[in-house]
């Protein structure tokens, strides 16, 4: 199967290619061929950067819990055209254990829980796991909206539209698809096997956001490719 992003990525031209899950690769998609037209790029923990414009810095954005203190995100500060803007890249904890768990029959028992059992601890495990989801959420919104700078932030929220977690972003930012795309923009599974989607993707949980210093003007989801996510890609004009 053929994987590549370069037939996705002739397609948009972008400025930036924002990799999540692909920590440090930079050097070689620089050194490859196809990849000529980004002479930067960067990595930060999983995060990989690649631009047409110059990277002037790049920090991690670390939320502290008990459950991870890996960084959910990097900001990478880009030299645009002379004026600086912040672009962020977002990577959030995926809930598939917590979802499997409930899809082998204990969604009930989960859910309620029954007092003096194992179902009441497990019960109390998941609600602080989403718990900290959610608290992590509004924490890295809450950070992004004291940057100083033009901001973008894009990337893999494991979070479906329309959820509590995406309605705390779109909230304050704009949501490219929603603002200037078309279709669903269902970016995940890539491929599946569930007949019911007709093996493609069915969630929209990889998303772009600009502040009001930008607007967005189109927005298109890859139209196939057997990966994991197909790639998003927007247009912002910047309007200060």
């Amino acid at each position: 199967m053929n994987q590549s992003l370069q037939p996705f990525k002739n397609q948009v031209l972008p400025d930036l290619l924002l990799l999540q899950d692909a920590g440090g690769r930079s050097a070689g998609y620089l050194a490859s061929e196809g990849y000529e037209e980004f002479p930067y790029g960067l990595d930060l923990a999983e995060f990989t950067l690649l631009s047409r414009h110059p990277i002037l810095s790049a920090a991690p954005v670390e939320i502290e819990h008990d459950r991870d203190k890996a960084p959910i995100a990097a900001r990478f500060v880009i030299d645009f055209k002379g004026i600086q803007v912040a672009v962020y890249s977002v990577h959030t904890v995926s809930p598939r254990d917590t979802l499997q768990y409930y899809r082998r029959g204990a969604f009930l028992y989960g859910l309620f829980g029954l007092p003096g059992t194992p179902l009441a601890k497990k019960r109390h495990e998941n609600q602080v796991y989403w718990d900290e989801r959610i608290t992590e959420a509004r924490t890295l919104r809450d950070r992004i909206l004291a940057d100083p700078l033009p901001v973008i932030i894009a990337g893999d929220f494991n979070a479906p539209a329309g959820g509590y977690i995406h309605g705390l972003f779109r909230s304050r930012f704009q949501d490219a698809h929603a603002e200037a795309g078309h279709g669903f923009g269902y970016s995940f599974p890539g491929t599946t096997r569930n007949p019911l989607s007709l093996g493609g993707p069915w969630m929209r949980i990889d998303y772009l956001f600009c502040d009001e210093h930008w607007r967005p003007t189109w927005c298109i989801t890859e139209a196939d490719r057997p990966s994991q996510h197909r790639a998003v890609a927007a247009q912002f004009e910047l309007t200060r």
